[in-house]
């Protein structure tokens, strides 16, 4: 029988051969706990290699908390502890693909590294949003006594007075806690995502700004794909100081390759030659044109029954069909001019494409349309802004009594 391995991956180490890597100078040897040698970091030639003149630096751009640095270490420190299964719990335990961790999650995320290190391709985080009554767990060796804590941000003057008013949410403490929290798991979610993994991130107001700035330092500035904005409600709560607040955000990283966030067409539509959405071919912004329109033309036989239609002229449309029309079987018979603004042209030659590839129709009030038929490959790049069609807070309600067949209000 396999022996179990009782500790996770010492981070430490792993840190210190990858600086190492790029500057072999720095590596050194520094007695342990226990007196004996180990490998370790020269943090002077460090500082050498990283500046043209350390003694005379000073200033730089940064963003720190009281516990930051003890937030990393904790990151890094190994524990001894491993996951046991609960096969009597589980079900369909020899067959199912899925798997349910129940723990400490900074715990959890320490013992995934050793089997899923670089192997997951998408982490969604929904952290505690630290509102002031968010049942905030976060204590470990390496939280400061509050007199240690207030010396250090200087919360007192050379007298020993207080500098300013103390109270719960301007207190620096309250968000230096939160920010320790978040950092040592998100340095510890970064190791497991593959190269074109990303990250999904939920927060609201209170901590967007601190939760960028940590995400900027972890995963790279230049790794932020954007901040989604999520409504979360269909009718605003009147609830709030200065305002109804309806939106959370979502901050979405990628750790390497780039991305593109694809969303589902709105409207699909299936024919003869497969799945295709409707796009428009003319738009009200754009410069008036006209162009001829061969005859064979489809039209919306549901709407436009065999006749001829006349020319004429819909100002509310800003279209104008110059040659009458004669329509049978839902094909146009001859040719016609329309005169508009059309965001389809002929300028690159797409207009005539599209209408020999039979992708242009003309719909009940004359006007032209293109269908564009997709592949299952294609997509359309989704914006930031997700409205209640992406679903609010009430239908994740509902879809978890579904599933788990609950009923009434309190059910969690």
């Amino acid at each position: 029988m396999d022996k179990l391995k009782m500790q996770s991956i010492d981070m430490i180490e792993k840190n210190i051969d990858k600086i190492g890597a790029l500057f072999p100078n720095v590596i050194t040897e520094t007695k342990g706990e226990d007196g004996k040698l180990k490998k370790g970091i020269n943090f002077e030639k460090l500082k050498q290699e990283l500046s043209d003149d350390v003694n005379d630096v000073e200033e730089s751009y940064d963003f720190t908390w009281v516990g930051k640095k003890a937030s990393i270490v904790d990151a890094n420190m190994p524990i001894r502890k491993t996951l046991r299964p609960c096969i009597e719990e589980s079900k369909d335990w020899e067959t199912t693909e899925n798997l349910y961790i129940e723990g400490d999650n900074l715990d959890v995320l320490k013992l995934l590294q050793e089997s899923y290190l670089n192997s997951i391709k998408m982490i969604y985080i929904d952290p505690p949003y630290n509102r002031g009554t968010d049942l905030l767990t976060y204590s470990d060796k390496f939280i400061m006594e509050k007199d240690e804590y207030d010396d250090e941000i200087s919360y007192k003057d050379e007298n020993n007075n207080l500098l300013f008013k103390q109270n719960n949410k301007a207190n620096p403490r309250f968000h230096s806690d939160w920010c320790s929290m978040i950092t040592s798991r998100l340095k510890l979610a970064l190791n497991l995502l593959t190269n074109d993994g990303i990250i999904f991130v939920s927060i609201d107001d209170n901590e967007i700004k601190n939760l960028k700035n940590i995400c900027d330092e972890i995963f790279g500035e230049d790794k932020l794909a954007g901040i989604i904005h999520r409504r979360k409600n269909r009718k605003p709560h009147n609830a709030g100081n200065t305002m109804s607040l309806s939106y959370e955000f979502i901050l979405v990283y990628y750790k390497a390759n780039t991305f593109k966030l694809a969303q589902e067409f709105s409207e699909m539509y299936h024919d003869e030659k497969g799945n295709y959405a409707i796009y428009p071919v003319l738009k009200a912004d754009k410069k008036e044109r006209t162009y001829l329109f061969k005859s064979g033309l489809r039209c919306d036989i549901q709407q436009l029954p065999a006749g001829i239609y006349r020319t004429g002229k819909n100002d509310n449309l800003n279209i104008e069909i110059l040659d009458d029309g004669i329509v049978y079987n839902g094909i146009l018979q001859n040719e016609i001019r329309i005169k508009g603004r059309f965001c389809l042209t002929d300028e690159n030659g797409k207009l005539s494409e599209a209408m020999c590839n039979d992708n242009i129709y003309i719909n009940a009030n004359g006007f032209p349309k293109e269908k564009r038929y997709r592949k299952e490959e294609d997509y359309k790049i989704d914006n930031h802004h997700w409205d209640i069609e992406k679903g609010k807070n009430e239908d994740g309600d509902e879809e978890i009594k579904q599933i788990f067949g609950l009923s009434g209000e309190n059910y969690l």
